[in-house]
Formats: structure tokens, sequence, C-alpha cells
């Protein structure tokens, strides 16, 4: 009976509890998250009996086992996983649609502004010089920049309210996955055997689904109930949350972009595993909207850079070049709201700006007065007192700043929002072309020329050779290039450049620790094949006493002279120079002394020096434009054009080689350029003539009507090229066959120049009358008086007809020599020659004034009454060649003259020259490395001979740049004429005894001198003589102690001529000097000599007088010297012999008063030399610019000179093209560069610079030559295709039509813009796209923007009904399993309801047996 009451009372309570878990399930029908619960019931069975029973097989009830939620882990997170991406998409297609609001409002958009201001365009092409519509298009122009800030202003307000709602999103899910984490705190503390409660199981998948609308995440559950977290959908993201532990997540916004993090601190972590949820759409419409903002800013951008281009290739009514319509910079510099200062600030653009935006904050510092410019990072790159220049941006402030104050610069580029229309005024539109592009009306076609635009300079991109240099000459900075090719660009904004291939030196290098320093006892020198040893223990004695002290004062000492060697010797001397610094010193040679071969110090062990030897070729610098025109250097030969002209060099790839203006010589450089190309030895030059190397003059007694010039064959030659020959056809002049000479120089780099020179003399006084004929065809009558001998009225009148004649004359400083010259090389021709007395000498001369015939033709007199004069042809070049004319050849012969280092200024008929000098500090000098790695002896000489007496002996003088402190050509000049000097006699002046010092001249007494051509002044102050001439330091002058006026030139007179009272000095100075004809005495002592050096007896020695001629003899009889008996020399002349028995001897000439108005002049002659009176016809004078050589005679000075350098060759380019040109070196020479340079004003590379011609020189291959138009120079050959486009010399170009060769095109600048709309006519061709610059189209460029969002939001709305649609299936069936189901769960309630009452009435039953057993009883 027991068991059946168990029985109903387990029943009873087991269904009670589940009547309660329906009834719950019930209840919560609209709970959120709340899932299906179900009791779970199991039998209870009964005791097993023992073995002496049997077990009740009854049972003894039913019991709840378990209440369970209806959870699927696999339907759970489809349903999530669905959410996530509904989530996603929900909030990306809103955004979407916003956006499109936004972009496309539905009244006004972008296309609007842009069509409006093309309709403001049109309004100026239809009067483009009517204010009135360009007043219109002003104001849409900034209309249309309005509606780009606008859009761009909208858009970056979007951007900022997506961004916070990222972060609010950021936020709640934060809390969110926190909230997660306590829950599962709770689980874990609550149900550690896996029973946990079912509600906290609710909220944790609530908390989960919560976390899922913001974050797509993996979910693992543990037995315990809690769950592992982590982000995205491949469970491999970064954990969220773990047990009771949730992490946090956070979005930053960089470079435009948001970026995802997990973590914080340093264990924050970036991640891409969010795909899905609220953040993820909101992200990725972020960037949508970025991308829109992007786009957008770069159509900002074309609109600008497409108008700018296209505005800026016209002229303003002003007719000024176009400006730019629109700026997308902005500058902004804020002051921060808590600054106590007052002061104003400014910014501007002052230079490039750098590719990205940057920010910069400025701080004033008090105590040093300085705002200091630093970057986010705190990094200091900017600082000044009243501003900086950062970045080009230019900072200004001005007024009193406090301590701490600060301003935030912002540069902002490229960017819609930025954009300002920059035009002010309605003329500012530059509506005319800036181009006048016309056809030549000998044109045999119709075809026309277009200049389509300006195109943007191109640099090649290649590195600078100013880059290589130091803009500096000297050796020190020189750079040494590894290969002979490419050396570097000299870019479009330099002015002008020099530039230098140096040789090098023998050098020696030695690198020393202190230790071996210390330890030093001598240095050998092996020079010449000679060891020279110095003692360094002066310079040891220094290291160790003094401080701060190494190789650099030792290089001091040695070339100072404090070290010499052990026989005395100096490193100067040796022609060495050292430079040290540390532990290093060089040695250089100049060579003067041999090759250094070998240097050692010597210490505790010899350390031998790193020997670099001498390598005395320089390398050929050759300079060329991108097009191929070869501006500068020697002619190349095809294989070397090929080689060099390559893109790889920087040159076009149209690029055609031609030397046609190389160097520049016959027809002026290159588009103007100067070109100054030399060497220290000079161009090989050769003359010759119509007729051969004869010169080319016929004289007859009547006019000879063709020139007498032979039908020839000219060959040159260059090295061991081929030689080119040139028919010279009969009957031209000089300058048709230099003509035909020059034409050849791009091939064989020869320039020829003409010129025709007659010398005129001995004409007797009277008049002189002759026919003039040249340039001109009718011959010009000059007639003259020759009065004295004088041919200056003479020449007066002919230089009176150069204008028609194209002869000119010069007359020689005795005025009685004139030379006629034809500089273009025409013949001139004299006719109907007739003189008052003898026949006249006409004489062919050369440049110089020197004869170039044995003897003259006579005209006039008893003389010929015609002559025709054919003119001198002088080639030159930069290498040796031949020449072979008329059966002869002739090798050329380099001279110091032609672009060498000697320059000369030949004047008055040949007998007056000037010299100047051309050393280089810094090169020709000492110079030093300043760390001591390199030393460069001074190597460079001059040279100089003077003709004395028509032979090969010449009075010579040499200098080397070693012996000067100054390298300027006044102070070479006074070197070599110290030195001509040195061998020519001395001459003294002497006046007469004054009683006492009060009769001497007062202050303020003057008097001139003569000495040859020059005039000085001797002039009383303070009571001192105070010489003044043109040679400061020339002459010494003063009274000794017997009160007489002493004046010599010490140096020595080359001419050998007396020192005089100058003519024009009146008596009275003569008298207060002391020098009247009574009292004066003049002496000229010659130079030692000695018995030896008189080879012959007598020795003679002749000297001129006036007009007479006189003789000196002087016998050597065994060793004895002795004058012999003079004979009839003039009263008043006297000559002895100075000097003691035996020699050395000096010879004297003494001369008083009686004979002062004579002037004596030893003659040149090996006696003259031999007895220390070396003389020339010629002297010299020092001048600020070099060496003046005037004849004393009036013929022609004969002067040689030579030079030599470590520079090897020196090219001047000056007045350079807007354009890059290429530097090749050549050669294999010692590829060594230096350079100087400067830059020039800035230009605007859109703008012609000149005018150009479009020359078709072959219509069948369409081949265009580009020609400046101011030089007449090509600067470009090109060839047409199909469409008839060329780009050249940074313009495009359109020939439109059949071309026939020949024809002719002209560009210059449009000098009238008044009327004239070509150039708006081209921004209103703006409105459609060009497909072959991909310029315009900006309506159809914003609506591919719209289309594009478009298709965005298409998609977006696609993507967010489907993801819809499945979250809607995932979550239905995730109700049918896990949701309440009223129907079910009233059937269930019933059936228990049912077994309810069914188990009561088994109690119930249970009771009345009972009772019945009991009643029983």
């Amino acid at each position: 009976m027991a068991g059946l009451f168990d029985i109903g009372s387990s029943g009873i309570q087991a269904y009670r509890k589940a009547l309660s878990v329906t009834g719950q399930n019930i209840a919560n029908l609209n709970t959120e998250g709340y899932r299906r619960r179900e009791a779970s019931m199991e039998e209870i069975s009964a005791t097993q009996g023992d073995i002496l029973s049997v077990s009740d097989q009854a049972g003894l009830g039913v019991r709840v086992s378990d209440i369970s939620r209806a959870f699927d882990s696999f339907i759970a997170s489809r349903a999530r996983d669905t959410a996530s991406d509904f989530s996603r998409a929900d909030a990306y297609k809103s955004a979407l649609d916003t956006l499109e609001t936004v972009v496309l409002p539905e009244d006004y958009d972008l296309t609007s502004s842009i069509n409006d201001f093309f309709d403001g365009v049109s309004a100026i092409a239809q009067a483009p010089g009517d204010l009135s519509g360009r007043v219109v298009a002003l104001e849409q122009g900034r209309s249309l920049a309005s509606a780009f800030q606008s859009l761009a202003q909208s858009l970056a307000r979007f951007q900022s309210a997506v961004v916070d709602e990222v972060q609010s999103n950021v936020v709640a899910l934060n809390t969110e996955l926190q909230g997660l984490a306590d829950v599962q705190a709770e689980l874990i503390s609550s149900g550690g055997s896996g029973k946990a409660s079912n509600a906290l199981m609710d909220q944790r998948d609530k908390s989960v689904s919560a976390i899922a609308e913001y974050a797509g995440v993996s979910v693992d559950y543990n037995v315990r109930g809690d769950a592992r977290i982590t982000l995205g959908a491949t469970g491999n993201g970064p954990v969220l949350v773990e047990g009771k532990s949730a992490t946090t997540l956070s979005v930053s916004l960089k470079e435009g972009q948001l970026d995802v993090s997990v973590g914080t601190g340093v264990g924050e972590a970036p991640t891409q595993q969010l795909v899905s949820g609220e953040l993820a759409g909101l992200i990725s419409a972020y960037e949508t909207i970025s991308q829109t903002a992007n786009e957008l800013d770069a159509l900002a951008r074309k609109v600008a850079s497409d108008f700018n281009s296209v505005h800026s290739q016209g002229i303003t009514l002003d007719g000024k070049p176009g400006g730019n319509l629109f700026e997308l910079t902005s500058y902004d510099l804020t002051p921060d709201v808590n600054n106590l200062g007052s002061f104003t600030s400014y910014v501007a653009p002052v230079g490039e700006l750098p590719e990205v935006d940057f920010n910069l904050d400025l701080s004033y510092q008090k105590q040093s007065g300085l705002w200091l410019g630093s970057l986010p990072d705190g990094t200091i790159v900017a600082s000044g007192s009243t501003g900086f220049i950062y970045e080009g941006v230019e900072v200004t402030i001005s007024g009193q700043p406090a301590d701490g104050d600060e301003l935030q610069l912002s540069v902002s580029q490229g960017k819609a929002g930025n954009m300002q229309f920059q035009l002010t005024q309605a003329a500012d539109f530059a509506a005319a072309g800036r181009l006048i592009a016309s056809a030549d009306v000998k044109n045999e076609s119709s075809a026309e020329l277009t200049a389509l635009s300006s195109l943007p300079y191109q640099e090649s991109g290649l590195p600078a050779l100013t880059g290589l240099l130091n803009n500096d000459a000297g050796v020190a900075a020189a750079s040494r290039l590894l290969s002979d090719g490419f050396a570097g660009i000299i870019p479009a904004s330099m002015e002008s450049i020099e530039l230098f291939s140096l040789g090098t030196q023998d050098n020696v290098t030695f690198n020393v620790t202190d230790e071996q320093q210390v330890q030093l006892k001598s240095l050998s020198v092996t020079i010449g094949g000679t060891t020279h040893s110095f003692d360094t223990s002066s310079y040891i004695s220094r290291l160790t006493t003094e401080t701060d002290v190494d190789f650099a004062e030792m290089a001091e000492m040695l070339n100072s002279g404090t070290i010499t060697s052990s026989n005395g010797k100096r490193f100067a001397e040796l022609g060495l120079f050292a430079a040290g610094e540390g532990g290093t010193l060089s040695i250089a040679a100049s060579g003067a002394q041999g090759a250094l071969t070998s240097a050692s110090l010597h210490g505790s062990a010899e350390i031998r020096g790193s020997i670099s030897a001498a390598n005395d070729i320089g390398s050929q610098i050759q300079v060329f434009t991108r097009e191929g025109r070869h501006v500068a250097g020697s002619p190349m030969s095809d294989v070397d054009a090929i080689q060099y002209l390559t893109q790889a060099n920087g040159f076009a790839a149209s690029a055609e080689y031609r030397a046609d203006y190389l160097n520049g010589i016959a027809e002026g450089g290159f588009q103007g350029m100067g070109v100054s190309q030399q060497s220290p030895q000079g161009a090989e030059v050769v003359r010759f003539f119509g007729s051969g190397f004869t010169p080319s003059f016929t004289t007859a007694d009547h006019f000879e009507v063709t020139v007498p010039t032979p039908a020839q064959t000219i060959s040159l030659k260059i090295g061991n090229d081929t030689a080119t020959s040139l028919e010279v056809p009969e009957g031209v002049m000089a300058d048709y066959i230099a003509s035909q000479i020059n034409q050849l120089r791009g091939d064989l780099g020869i320039t020829a120049r003409a010129a025709t020179r007659v010398e005129l003399s001995s004409i007797p006084d009277g008049t002189v009358s002759l026919e003039l004929t040249s340039h001109n065809t009718s011959p010009v009558t000059i007639d003259a008086v020759v009065s004295g001998g004088s041919l200056s009225d003479f020449a007066e009148v002919i230089n009176a007809h150069t204008g028609e004649t194209g002869v000119r004359a010069e007359v020689s400083v005795s005025l009685q020599r004139l030379v006629l010259v034809n500089d273009t090389g025409a013949d001139i021709v004299l006719g109907n020659v007739t003189t008052s007395g003898a026949a006249l000498n006409a004489s062919p001369v050369g440049a110089a004034g020197q004869l170039l015939t044995d003897g003259p033709a006579l005209l006039g007199g008893s003389g010929d009454a015609y002559g025709r004069f054919g003119g001198e042809i002088t080639l030159t070049a930069n290498a040796a060649f031949n020449l072979a004319v008329a059966g002869t050849s002739k090798d050329s012969r380099s001279t110091a003259f032609e672009q060498g280092f000697i320059s000369r200024e030949i004047s008055k008929a040949g007998s007056k020259q000037l010299l100047g000098f051309d050393a280089t500090e810094g090169i020709d000098g000492n110079e030093a490395r300043p760390d001591g790695s390199l030393a460069s002896a001074a190597a460079a000489q001059f040279s100089l001979s003077l003709e004395t007496d028509g032979s090969a002996n010449t009075l010579d003088a040499s200098v080397a740049t070693s012996e000067l402190a100054d390298l300027s050509s006044r102070s070479i000049a006074a070197a070599l004429a110290e030195k001509l000097r040195a061998a020519s006699p001395v001459p003294l002046l002497e006046g007469k005894t004054f009683t006492s010092a009060n009769d001497l001249p007062k202050d303020g007494d003057s008097i001139s001198l003569s000495l040859g051509s020059q005039t000085y002044t001797l002039t009383m102050s303070d009571g001192e003589v105070v010489v003044s001439g043109p040679e400061e330091g020339r002459l010494s002058a003063g009274f000794d102690d017997n009160h007489r006026l002493v004046v010599s030139a010490a140096g020595g007179i080359e001419t050998g001529q007396m020192l005089r009272v100058a003519s024009s000095a009146s008596d009275a100075s003569r008298a207060v000097f002391g020098l009247g004809e009574a009292d004066l005495k003049q002496s000229l002592t010659g130079r030692a000599f000695d018995s030896a050096g008189l080879i012959t007896s007598p020795t003679v020695m002749r000297f001129a007088l006036g007009d007479e001629e006189h003789s000196i003899s002087i016998t050597n009889v065994d060793g004895v010297v002795s004058v012999d008996d003079p004979g009839a020399l003039p009263a008043g002349l006297t000559v002895g012999l100075l000097g003691p028995s035996g020699g050395p001897y000096q010879l004297q000439i003494l001369q008083d008063g009686s004979v002062i108005d004579n002037d004596l002049r030893p003659l040149p002659s090996d006696g003259a030399r031999a007895l220390g009176f070396s003389v020339s016809p010629n002297q010299v004078t020092v001048t600020s610019d070099g060496l003046e050589i005037i004849s004393q005679d009036g013929s022609a000075v004969d002067a040689q000179a030579n030079a030599s350098s470590l520079i090897k060759e020196r090219l001047s380019l000056t007045n350079l093209p807007a354009e890059e040109l290429i530097v090749i070196l050549t050669g294999d020479g010692a590829r060594r560069l230096s350079g100087q340079f400067s830059e020039g004003p800035s230009f605007d590379s859109e703008e012609v610079q000149r005018p150009l011609e479009v020359v078709v020189s072959d219509a069948q291959s369409g081949r265009i030559e580009i020609i400046d138009g101011a030089s007449g120079h090509s600067i470009a050959s090109r060839y047409l295709d199909q469409s008839g486009r060329i780009e050249v010399a940074g313009l495009e170009l359109l020939i439109d039509g059949e071309v026939s060769t020949g024809d002719r095109f002209t560009l210059s600048a449009n000098a009238q813009a008044d009327g004239d709309g070509r150039n708006i006519e081209k921004l209103l061709a703006l409105q459609s796209l060009d497909r072959n610059s991909g310029r315009g189209g900006f309506s159809a460029s914003y609506s591919e923007l719209i289309t594009n969002m478009g298709a965005k939001v298409k998609a977006g709305t696609i993507a967010a009904a489907s993801s819809e649609a499945v979250r809607d299936a995932a979550a239905e069936l995730e109700a049918e399993f896990s949701g309440v189901n009223l129907d079910t769960e009233a059937a269930r309630l019933l059936e228990q309801q049912q077994a309810y009452q069914a188990l009561a009435r088994v109690l119930s039953t249970a009771q009345e047996l009972l009772d019945t057993l009991l009643n029983s009883i």
C-alpha cells in the first residue's frame, strides 16, 4: 500500500513541476531572449530484493530529472550571424541613402554650377573684348568654387557624423562585452557543475546576440555554461570575452581611415576581423563617403588643372599671361584661444610645397625670443624670432607675443573644400591666344599650323651636374667621374656655368696614427730621381709641447720653408706643396723638377706613402641640348653620337645629332648663348690665302675685273681621320672660301674666318689719291694730304667711307704706317693711285700687322696704278689638323693667343698690343683640401718672347704661378716685365748739385720725365720726391746727400733707351729740379758680363742717336777687356767699363746735356746681348689689365707667348637657353671636373621665350625643322605622322593639310589681346572630353561619380533586403526551435492537468484501499 502512496505522491509532485514549467513558458511568451523550457521525467525504480525475496517490479513512481532550455548552438549561431550581416547591410544602406541625398540634392547639384560657369565663359567668347560677359563669368567662377566647397563640406560633416556614430556604437559594444563577462561570472559561480541557471543562460545568449548586432563574432560554449567570444567568423579572431574577462574594442581615425583595434595599452592590436555587424557597416559607409570625397577632390583637381592649364596659355586684356583660375591649397594659421600676447600673424607660400598636407604647432619661447615650429610628434623643425620658412611656406609674426603663446599652422592641398576662384577682375580672363601662328605667303601648300597648347616643361629627372659640383672652380673642390660618358645635367634655371677639365699631379698620401706621428724623425721624397730628406724634429717638438697640433701644422712648416731638406731645399723650390689635417698628410708635385716617384715617413718604422700618378690628359667636355644639338666641345663621329645620344643620357627619343653651331665661333652661340672654349696652349691654327700659302695680290697699270683665285681643291684632315675635300671654284674671294669651310664645321670642328689687310707706307708728303673698292661695286675716290710723314688724315678720310667700302684704316703709333682692313675677307682693290712723289709701298700683312711678303708692291709714282689684295683665311680647331692646298700642305700649330689663356688685343696697325694673362685662383695656385686628403701644387706658367733684331734671338721671360701671391693678369704681367728687363740696361738721370737743402724744389713743384714712350711725373710732397706714372714703382727718385736729383729705372729698360726730361717740360721746371741742359747727366749701364762671354773679339754694339748710328767696340785679349777707341762719337757722349780687373764688367754709356735732344737707343744684336744690352724695339707697360707692348719704331710688334696649367680645358657658357643641357665627357682623360655657376631669373616654362619657325624640310618623309626665330638655329627635328600633331619646344602643334617641301610657318607671341577669343574657345572646349589630352568633360566626370554612387546605393539596398530575408528565415527557425508555441503549451498543459488529476485519483484509491483494510480490521 505504501508503494501506491509513493507512486501517487511522486507523480503529483512531478507533474506539479511540469505544470510550473509549462506555465513559465506561457508566461514568458513575449520575453526577449527567453528560450522554451522542458521538464524531463524519469521513473523511480523499486528496491532490489534479497536472496529470500523477489524485487518489486512495479516501481515507486516518477520524478522530474531536469528542466532544460530549447537551445541548439548551430541554430543560434546561424541566427546570430545572419543578424550581424543584416546589421552591417542595413547600416551601410542607411548611410548611402543619406550620402545620395548629400551628393545629389533635388534642386541644384554640382553639374548645374559647372554648366553655369561654361555659360559665363561662352558669354566671353561671343565678345572677348566686352567686360559685361567677363563680369558674368567672374561671378559664375566664384559660384563654381563655392559649389565645390559646399559639397566637400557637406561630405566632411557627414563623415564626421558617421565617425561619431561609430564611436557611440563602440561604447555600446564595450558595455555589452562587459555585461556578458559579468553574467558569465555569475554562471561560473553558480553553475560550476554544468547545471547553471536557465535564466542566466538566457541572459548570456541575449548579450551574445546584442554583441553580434554591433560586430560579427564566433562563440564557443563551455560545459559550465560560459562562452568564449572571438571577433569575426573564423573563430581565430581576437578574443573579446572569455570567462569572467572582457576586452575592449576601439576605433581610431588615421590618415582618413577608421582603424579597429582590440585591447588597451601595450596589449592593443589592430585587427581586420570586423567584417559584419553595424560597426562594419558604418566603417564601410565611411570608406564609401571618403572615396566619394576623394573622387570629388580628384574632380576638383581635374577642373582646376585643366582650366588652369588652358587659361595659362592665353593672355589677358592687359597682354599679360593668363594666371590660374582655381586654387586648391589652403593655408590656415590659427591662434590659440588662451594666448595672452598681442601680435599678428601671416602665412604665405614662397616655394614648392611637399606632396602631403602637414600641420605645425608654433610656440613662443620668451627666454630665447624664438617661435618654435614643431610637428605633431614634438619634433622641432623650424624657428625664428619673427617667423620662419618651412616646406615652402613662410610664417611672419609681428607684435608682442607672450611666453607660451601658440599658433596652429595647417596646410592642405588638392582638396575640393579649398577651391577658390583666383581672378578678381574681369579683364584677367585670358581669352586671347598666347601664340600667333601664320603661314609664309610663299608656301606652295594650303596647310595651316595651329598651336594647340603649351606643355609643362618636362625635366629629364637625371642628376644635375650642379649637384655634383660644389660651385667652386678650385681643384680641391673638383669631382672625379668614374668613366667617360654622361656627367650630368645643366638645369634649365642656370644662367651661366664655367666648367674646368683638370689634369692630375703626382700625389702621395699618408694616413698615420697619433702614436706613429710622435715617433716621426724625417720625411723623404724622391722627385726627378733625386731623394730629398727633411728633418721633422721641429714638428715633433711642437707636437709634444703644444696643443691642437697635427699634420696641418707640419704641412704649413713644409710649405713655408720652416722645414727644409738636408741640402737646404725648400718644398717650393722642388715644386712641392703639402696639405694636412689630423693624421692625414698629402704632398703634390707640380712636375717642374720631375716626377714624384716615392715618399716615406721615417720613425720607429718606415711608412711608405700611397702614390697617385699624374695624368696630364684632360677630359673633353661636350655639351648638348636634349634634342641632340651639339653646342660646345669637339665634333663627334657617327659611332660616338650613337653611343652617347641615348634616352638613358637624357636625350629626347627624337634627338638628332647636329653640330651646326658647335662652339658658336662663326655665327654666335646656339640661340645666342655665349660659348668660350679655352686651353692653356690655345687652339690649333693654320693660315692660308685664296691661292695657297702665298699672299694673294696682283698689281697692274689697269683694273682687272676677275679675281685671280684659281679653281682648286682644299683638303682638311683631323688627326688620323680621313681627309675631307672641298672644291673651290675659280675667281672666289677669301670670304667665300671661309664660308664654305664653315659649312663643314659640324663634321670637322674647324672654324674659318677671313680678313684682308694691306699695309701702306713710305708715302711721300703731299697729296695722295686712290680709288678704293671692296664691298662696293663702284670705286670710292680717296683724296688726302700727307704732312711730315703722318698718315692720320689719310686714315680719317678712308674711315669716313667704311660704311660703303667695308674697309677701315688703322695708323701705327709712329703715324707713318697705315693698314687697310676688311674684316670679312673681301678683296681690297686700290686703283688710280697717285702720290706727290715716289711710289708708296703696299704690302699684305697678317693679323698682328706683320709683313707677309719679302718686298712691297709699288703703287703710284713710278709704280703700278692698280693693286688687288686677297684676304687671309685663318683656320682654328681644338685638335691638330693638316691643310693641303695648291699642292702644298701644312700642319696646324697651337697658339696661346687663339682660345688660350693669353688674350691679345691688336691696335695701331699692329704697333700696339695688349696681352691679358688668365690664371685661375683655386687651380693655378697652391691648394689644399680642408681634410688634408689632397694637395695641389701651383703648376701654371706663362712665358713671353719679344723680337730683338729680327733673328731667332728674342728677349724672353717666364713666370710660374708658384712665384706669385696674386694671380691677377696685372700681377703676372708685372712679373714678366720684371724678368724681361732683368737682362736689359739700367738708365740713370742726374741733375746738378744744389748748394743747400733750401735750394731744393718746394712742395707742389713738378717735372715730367720720359722713359721710352712712358711719361712719369716727379712731384715734391713733404720734402720728398713722389713719382707718378703708368707703372707704380717703375722709377726711383730722390735727392742724394749732395742735394742732387737722382732718378733711376733700376729694373732696367727693355728698349735700352735713356731716361730723359720730357719734351713738354718747361725751362723753369728744369731749373727748379736742376735738370737744365748744362747740368743734366744721363747714363745707361748694361748688365754684368765677363770675358768668357765675349766669343768674338772685338765685340761690337751699335746704337742709334737720333737719325745717326754709332758703334762701340770691346776687345778681349787674353782675358783683358777694354773699350776700343770709340772714334767719332758725338761730343758729350762717352763710353766706359765698370767693374774690377778681370771682371765681371759693366759697359756704361754716358751723355751730357749737349746731346740731350737726341734719343739714344742701343740696337739689338749679338754683340749688344754679349755686352749686357739685351734690348727689343718694343716697350712693355704693366697695366691693370695686363701687359701693353708698344713698338718704338712704329713697326708691328712681334711677340710670342705660351701658357701651361693644370686646367686642360675651360668651357664658359653664358646666356644659357631656358632648357636643360647635357654634359658628356670624352677623350679618356683624367675625368676631373670642377665648375662654378649662377642661376638666372625664373622663367615661365610654358611661355614662348623666342619666336619660332616651323619649316618643312622634306614633305615626302614629313621631316620638320623647328627654327629659333631670333638666331635662325635649328633647335629640333620632327617627323609628321598621320595626325599632323607634334610636340616640340614645349608646344603641342598641329599641321592641318598636305605640306610641301620648303613650307614655312611662324609662331610668335600675341601682342594684341583685344578681340581675340581663341583661348576662351579652348576653355569652352573643356565641356567635352578630349580623348587625346584627357582634358575636359567635367559634367560627365561628375555624372560618372553620381552613377558609381548610385550603383553602390542600389547594391546596398539589394544586399540589405537579401540579408534581411536570410536573417528572418534564421530567426524563424530559431523561434520554431527555441520559442514558446501557445498551441503546444496548451496541449501540454491539458495533458499534464489530466495526469495530475489521474494521480490524485491514485492517491484517492490508495486511501480507499487503506480505509477498507483498516475497516476490515
